[in-house]
């Protein structure tokens, strides 16, 4: 009886545990657009290899950014969840600038879109991810 009820306990816990939901995520940087006042995207699309990693808590609804130079996670504060789509903006606030981050975890894609201010030609400059788990 001891071992059926140790085993039971055991599975219990085992079992809160798949729930948690914590998502490992990796993005590859593969293209950069730039996109004029008049709503025109530039002509050559900027290649760019960069790579972010974060970790994703759905069942808390917590994201949290790896910052490579510090080599911590740093939390997302300011982001809002849905089934599919995460996003948040920039915590730094530019003058010129506003950065909006978001992640769509059905299409596995991150998307970096900074909204220039007092750019004179660009409107907006978009950065594209693929991830995978």
């Amino acid at each position: 009886m001891k071992k059926f009820l140790t085993l039971v306990v055991l599975g219990l816990t085992w079992c809160g545990n798949a729930q948690s939901k914590e998502i490992l995520l990796t993005c590859k940087g593969f293209n950069v657009n730039g996109y004029y006042k008049g709503g025109d995207i530039t002509d050559k699309p900027f290649k760019r290899e960069a790579i972010e990693v974060f970790k994703i808590d759905a069942k808390e609804k917590i994201i949290l950014t790896y910052v490579q130079y510090t080599k911590i996670y740093s939390e997302r504060k300011t982001s809002k969840f849905s089934k599919t789509i995460i996003s948040w903006k920039d915590p730094v606030e530019w003058k010129d600038r506003t950065i909006i981050h978001e992640i769509n975890l059905v299409e596995s894609t991150y998307k970096i879109d900074t909204k220039l201010k007092s750019n004179p030609k660009l409107d907006r400059i978009i950065a594209n991810y693929k991830c995978s788990k």
